[in-house]
C-alpha cells in the first residue's frame, strides 16, 4: 500500500514530460483523477497485479466510507508500514 501520485483529468494529454518524470520504478502507478490509471511493470502480469491492487484499495475505501468516516494513516504510520514491508 504505497501512496499513489495523481494528476488532474486529461493531464496525460498536455504534459507528457511531467508524467515521464513521475512514473518509474519507485512510483509505478499514476492516477489521473476521474480519468484513468497509468501502470508500468516488468511484464503484463506485474502491471495487471498493480491494477488489481489499486482497484481493490479503491473499492475498500469506498466501502469503508459507507460505514463511517475514514481516518487516513499518518505519515509516521505509513513510514512504519513501508519499513516493515518494502
Amino acid at each position: 500500500v504505497r501512496s499513489v501520485p495523481s494528476l488532474p483529468c486529461g493531464a496525460w494529454l498536455h504534459d507528457p514530460e511531467r508524467i515521464a518524470a513521475i512514473v518509474g520504478e519507485n512510483s509505478p502507478v499514476l492516477l489521473f483523477q476521474n480519468d484513468s490509471l497509468l501502470v508500468i511493470g516488468r511484464d503484463w502480469f506485474d502491471s495487471y497485479d498493480r491494477v488489481e491492487v489499486a482497484d481493490y484499495n479503491a473499492k475498500s475505501i469506498m466501502d469503508a466510507e459507507r460505514i463511517g468516516q475514514t481516518v487516513p494513516l499518518t505519515g509516521a504510520e505509513i513510514r512504519e508500514f513501508e519499513k516493515a514491508f518494502f
